[in-house]
């Protein structure tokens, strides 16, 4: 008698093969890891795809998936993570035709900061957070890689 194997028992064993049952790693922006390109839509950080946007804390972690409660409006409910911090620079990237804006809500707690804010198409505003970096400061920046 020859035994078969299920469907369901075949894709349970191909997911343990891949090691799809293993957690993801976190990204980290370090001299090794960088972001790799970015075009509308998709993002590559340390050779890995993103096709959401993300959020960059200071110490490097690149948290994703991440969006805005409501699309091309950021809060600091959007932002919780970085809105307290203490920072020398907070970059937004606003997409490739900069259509993601900071709410004027956003726009007031943030003047109460004693931190920049850079308002920038989400190219520019990734050759900054690169250039800042290198230079030892302590950065945060959410990135809308969309329009």
């Amino acid at each position: 008698m020859r035994a078969t194997l299920k469907p369901v028992v075949l894709i349970m064993l191909a997911a343990v093969v891949l090691g799809a049952d293993e957690p993801e790693k976190p990204i980290k922006l370090d001299e090794q890891t960088k972001i790799d390109s970015y075009s509308q839509g998709k993002i590559t950080i340390g050779g890995k795809l993103i096709r959401t946007d993300i959020v960059i804390l200071p110490d490097g972690t690149v948290k994703h998936p991440w969006s805005t409660k409501k699309r091309h409006f950021l809060t600091a409910e959007d932002i919780p993570d970085i809105i307290d911090l203490e920072l020398d620079v907070l970059i937004i990237g606003t997409g490739r035709q900069g259509l993601m804006k900071p709410s004027p809500e956003l726009k007031k707690k943030l003047k109460e900061k004693k931190y920049e804010v850079l308002t920038l198409k989400t190219a520019e505003a990734i050759k900054k957070l690169t250039a800042l970096r290198a230079d030892g400061k302590k950065v945060a920046a959410c990135f809308h890689i969309g329009c």
